[in-house]
């Protein structure tokens, strides 16, 4: 979470933040209390992103949090809160993502998708059996499995796939083999 701003570094008896000179200058009544928010400050600490905010910052890689934080400061700092907060905040993320200064999001192991791990083709998958079945009366199936020319085939072309060689061409590297 964004560091910095909150509704208690605004309050006007913080000596670390003093009171706005233009305030300075006003009067004010001793019966009203300062240290309190006002209902639009705490409305806008109540404020949460929706789930269109959410989809607009997912599609832009953008730290929704971060992004919500300064924009809860930015209306702060102006000292004109929205009165439509979450039309405010929409408008806040689309221009982000027109002019790119959106925080973008850090990839958090729970961001990412889990890695699956890629297909190892073998001799019985159904990318080497789709390929090489039409085929299969070509290759004799006498013999174990060191000697047997089908199963030697759909090995063979299993490694080939492997090896990230195309199915067109592995499939004419295997058939190539057996009109030798």
């Amino acid at each position: 979470m964004q560091q910095g701003c909150s509704l208690s570094a605004h309050n006007p008896l913080n000596p670390i933040n003093p009171i706005n000179p233009r305030e300075a200058a006003r009067e004010h009544k001793p019966d009203t209390d300062t240290t309190q928010p006002t209902s639009r400050e705490q409305e806008l600490a109540d404020w949460a992103p929706n789930s269109e905010h959410e989809a607009l910052a997912n599609s832009a890689h953008a730290d929704l949090d971060a992004e919500a934080d300064k924009f809860r400061c930015k209306q702060l700092a102006d000292g004109r809160i929205a009165k439509n907060l979450d039309a405010a905040f929409t408008l806040w993320l689309r221009r982000g993502i027109e002019g790119g200064y959106l925080t973008r999001r850090t990839n958090r192991p729970s961001d990412q998708p889990a890695a699956s791990e890629p297909h190892r083709h073998n001799l019985g998958c159904e990318h080497v059996l789709d390929l090489l079945t039409p085929y299969e009366k070509l290759f004799d199936h006498e013999g174990g499995r060191g000697s047997n020319p089908w199963i030697s085939a759909r090995s063979r072309l299993a490694d080939l796939l492997n090896h990230g060689t195309t199915p067109d061409v592995a499939l004419a590297d295997i058939l190539q083999e057996v009109a030798a």
